[in-house]
């Protein structure tokens, strides 16, 4: 049987985690969607999304390396 502090190291804060990435992402969805009707990125700020790519690809990398290596 799982105790409670188990539960919400496995599973509680994962989820929190995820749930909280998910909006993370997705929070420019309109934005995004309102400059492409447009077709103009007017004020909108597309720096941040390049960041956030190499973000992902650095984790990406590392996750590749570590695993090829055996490190962990």
């Amino acid at each position: 049987m799982s105790s409670a502090s188990d539960i919400l190291l496995n599973i509680v804060c994962p989820l929190l985690g995820t749930i909280t990435a998910y909006q993370m992402f997705f929070a420019p969805y309109w934005d995004v969607s309102k400059a492409l009707r447009r077709g103009s990125l007017n004020d909108l700020n597309p720096l941040p999304w390049a960041f956030l790519m190499g973000n992902c690809l650095g984790w990406v990398l590392y996750s590749v390396l570590t695993q090829v290596r055996g490190v962990s």
